[in-house]
């Protein structure tokens, strides 16, 4: 699969870049110089954002391990043994230990597997010790299959698993009606009329950040081609003042606006740890760490956050990023953001450790801002609808694209539950779209197809008009989930570039009015581009 690397849009039109920061653009249209802008100082924006900075309550220290070393050891040896099936082995150093508090865990591992032959007698006994851990609802469901006719009910857990806040405010919310009618207006050239219904729609949003810096923006775009621009700039800052979102950073760039996003790592304090070993959840889940099983240290984390205070979600969230729980770390910053009123952009963009095989062939900025949207990073993820992963890849495509890579991967049966394995398929497949005849190497293209399918990209393509206007197309694709799909990808590959040090061309080309190419950035993705090309 070759990657399309013409410089031009799907419809032959270059991308025009290097806004400069004075020069105010909407959709390729100068209207001029702000004043603020122009006299060297800062617009008055008001950005919807917490200050930058993170509560602190001490020194960082380094996290704590409960086990002593020689049961560490056995744990970590045990783990191993059962992995293989290996139970006479594993039973004999579970009689070696003096630490105990794992021993929920070891079972669960072994009465889960396909391997083992367990009893029903196993299970219920393990479900009345040990039911507040995180495989009891997997542990009981097997015991209602197991259980004999006569035999009493087992206890039913009572576990909730915490999945987070939601980042970047959730779903769109309802869309006011003003929005829809103003792209009608828009459509039939009314410029007028299409203004004044965005402004409404802008202030009829309810306070919902996308839908106000999306009505705010094309109520900027319109007052342009209404010819009334001393209005496009106080609908721009109001688009800017949201600049996590699509047309908030839209908007930021076209007033030639930076943003300054917040990447310090949080730190484990002396508070933070001793709130965590306070709670049996969080001892296990730090003796988990200790011995090497960080999805089972995970599962005991999402345990915690229900009732847990400041300190303890500080605690949990330092340790996350530090030894990588992507998911967590996510799901922890939204929430800790929302209670704490501090900036955590590093956990809600975090940057996993996780390569696919081969390398980058696609660059990082985007790989990551795919799998934030698609499974906020939990590669157990699996949506109704059958997608699959971290990276929520349909059965077909991970077959196809499996077959196509299975040297690569070594198999041609690839496990969607590695990461790595995922997100190779998923960069297979974020390749693939690349090459396709309507993509053609376009950003939002590619986003739409990942989301809606080739085939749909092309039905709409050649149904909408849409003046060969990239903004317009995409608030003419008939599924919402699309549209929101594709402004979240682009929105979170848009601050991953910032966070790695990289330029957003693809910004800078909507900014301007032209179709956002792709152009490889990481070392790797260069040299695969090239290798490709040759």
């Amino acid at each position: 699969m070759q990657m399309a690397s013409t410089p031009s849009g799907p419809t032959g039109r270059s991308a025009r870049r290097a806004i400069g920061p004075t020069l105010v653009l909407v959709a390729g249209l100068a209207f001029g110089t702000h004043p603020a802008l122009a006299a060297g100082g800062a617009l008055p924006l008001t950005a919807a954002l917490p200050p930058a900075s993170q509560p602190t309550a001490g020194p960082e220290i380094e996290v704590p391990k409960p086990l002593e070393e020689t049961d560490a050891a056995r744990y970590r040896q045990i783990f191993r043994l059962q992995n293989k099936g290996d139970w006479k082995g594993a039973d004999e150093i579970i009689g070696t230990l003096t630490d105990l508090r794992l021993m929920g865990h070891v079972l669960a591992q072994r009465y889960l597997s396909p391997t083992y032959k367990t009893r029903y007698a196993e299970l219920s006994q393990w479900l009345g010790k040990y039911g507040d851990h995180p495989d009891a609802p997997a542990v009981y469901a097997l015991a209602l299959k197991k259980k004999p006719a006569n035999a009493a009910a087992p206890v039913e857990p009572n576990v909730s698993s915490f999945r987070g806040g939601t980042p970047d405010g959730g779903n769109k919310g309802p869309e006011p009606a003003e929005w829809a009618q103003g792209l009608d207006a828009w459509r039939d050239g009314n410029s007028k009329l299409a203004a004044s219904l965005f402004e409404k729609a802008a202030k009829a949003s309810n306070g919902n950040p996308w839908v106000q810096s999306a009505a705010a923006y094309w109520a900027a775009r319109a007052n342009i081609r209404n010819k009334a621009p001393q209005k496009v700039s106080e609908w721009l800052r109001l688009a800017a003042g949201e600049p996590r979102t699509f047309y908030g950073q839209l908007a930021r760039r076209a007033l030639g606006v930076d943003t300054a996003f917040a990447w310090a790592d949080p730190t484990l304090t002396a508070d933070g740890a001793e709130a965590l070993m306070a709670t049996r959840a969080g001892q296990r889940a730090l003796a988990l760490i200790q011995v090497g099983q960080r999805q089972r240290a995970s599962d005991e984390f999402h345990l915690l956050p229900p009732q847990a205070g400041p300190e303890l979600t500080q605690g949990m969230l330092a340790i996350a990023n530090e030894i990588g729980m992507p998911s967590l770390t996510l799901g922890l910053g939204a929430s800790l953001e929302g209670k704490s009123g501090f900036r955590l952009d590093n956990a809600l963009f975090p940057t996993p450790d996780w390569t696919p095989k081969g390398g980058f062939k696609v660059n990082r900025a985007l790989l990551f801002a795919l799998a934030r949207t698609e499974s906020g990073f939990n590669p157990d993820a699996k949506s109704p609808m059958g997608a699959l992963g971290l990276m929520q890849l349909m059965p077909g495509t991970v077959k196809y694209i499996g077959g196509e890579l299975a040297d690569q991967l070594g198999t041609s049966k690839p496990d969607w539950r590695d990461p790595v394995v995922n997100m190779t398929l998923g960069q297979g497949y974020v390749l693939y779209l690349l090459d396709d005849a309507n993509v053609n190497g376009d950003l939002l293209l590619m986003a739409a197809a990942y989301n809606a399918g080739p085939g749909n990209l092309a039905k709409w393509r050649e149904k909408f008009a849409y003046d060969d206007d990239p903004l317009l197309f995409l608030e003419s694709m008939p599924s919402r989930e699309t549209r929101d799909f594709a402004e979240r990808v682009l929105a979170s590959m848009w601050i991953y570039q910032q966070r790695l040090g990289q330029d957003s061309p693809s910004l800078d080309a909507l900014a301007a009015g032209a179709w956002p190419q792709y152009r490889p950035q990481d070392d790797e993705a260069v040299a695969a581009a090239s290798n490709a090309s040759n």
